[in-house]
C-alpha cells in the first residue's frame, strides 16, 4: 500500500494514523533502499510529497492511502549558469559588436 508523506510526518506519526503504535520499524523496512550507495530515508523526517510503502496488512480497504490535498514535490531549480559562462558570453557579445568588454583596456607597444 502506498502513502503520500505529508509537512510533519514521521514513521512514528504515519504508524499511528493507521493505529499501529509502535511499529514505525515496518515502515522503514519496506523502504530501506536497495543498495548501500542510496542514504536510507529519515524516519524522524521524511520528505512531504514522497511516496512510501506500508505494509500491505495495514489497509483500511479505502484504497490508496493518499490525503485530500496532495502535496506536489518542489521542482528542480534551472541551473544558474556560472560567472565565468557570463563572462565570456559578455565578452562574445562586445567582441561581436566591435567593442571592447567591460574592463579590457587596448595597450599599445
Amino acid at each position: 500500500m502506498k502513502y503520500i508523506v505529508q509537512g510533519g510526518d514521521s514513521f512514528p506519526s504515519i504508524a499511528e494514523q493507521f493505529g499501529r503504535s509502535g511499529q514505525w520499524q515496518a515502515i522503514a523496512v519496506l523502504n530501506k533502499p536497495e543498495t548501500d550507495d542510496i542514504p536510507p530515508i529519515d524516519p524522524g523526517s521524511p520528505t512531504p510529497g514522497m511516496r512510501i510503502d506500508l505494509p500491505d496488512e495495514w489497509d483500511t480497504g479505502e484504497g490508496e492511502a493518499e490525503p485530500e490535498d496532495e502535496i506536489e514535490p518542489e521542482p528542480e531549480p534551472d541551473p544558474v549558469p556560472t560567472p565565468s559562462e557570463l563572462e565570456l558570453e559578455a565578452t562574445r557579445a562586445a567582441l561581436a559588436a566591435g567593442e571592447l568588454p567591460e574592463g579590457w583596456h587596448l595597450v599599445r607597444d
